[in-house]
C-alpha cells in the first residue's frame, strides 16, 4: 500500500481533529481512515478508509493491518451493542486496549495517542 511512503492509520479521521491531520498528512503518508462509517466514504489518492469498531478485536486487528504509524483520536464513542451500563471512562479504557493490543499485534512501530476531555462529574 505504502509505496515507500509512511502508512499512517487514524483512528477518529472523520472527526474535527482526524479531518485536519488528515489535510496536514495530504502528500506526506499514506492514511488509512478508520470510522465507524468508514465504509461510507470515498477512498482518495491519498486516503484509504476502513470501518472500525474499536469494542471489536478482530475489527481493530483488521482495520491496522499494513499501517507503520497509529493515531488515536477517539474518545466518548457510543457502545455498539447499547446494553452495557459500564461508564464513560470504563468504555474509553475498552477502546485505547483494544486500539493497543491490535497495534502490537500489527507490529505498528509508534502510536500517537490524543486523549480526549473527559466529562466533569461535578457540573
Amino acid at each position: 500500500m505504502g509505496e515507500g511512503k509512511l502508512v499512517v492509520a487514524v483512528a477518529g479521521a472523520s472527526g474535527y481533529i482526524g479531518n485536519n491531520l488528515l489535510k496536514k498528512l495530504k502528500g506526506k503518508a499514506k492514511v488509512i481512515g478508520l470510522s465507524r462509517n468508514g465504509d461510507r466514504r470515498e477512498n482518495t489518492e491519498d486516503v484509504e478508509w476502513r470501518s472500525c469498531d474499536l469494542f471489536s478485536m478482530k475489527d481493530a486487528e483488521k482495520s491496522l493491518a499494513g499501517a507503520d504509524i497509529a493515531v488515536y483520536l477517539v474518545h466518548s464513542m457510543l457502545k455498539s451493542a447499547k446494553l452495557s451500563q459500564g461508564a464513560f471512562e470504563d468504555m474509553d479504557v475498552i477502546l485505547a486496549d483494544n486500539f493497543a493490543q491490535a497495534a502490537k499485534k500489527q507490529g505498528i512501530k509508534q502510536i500517537v495517542y490524543l486523549g480526549g476531555i473527559s466529562p466533569d462529574e461535578d457540573e
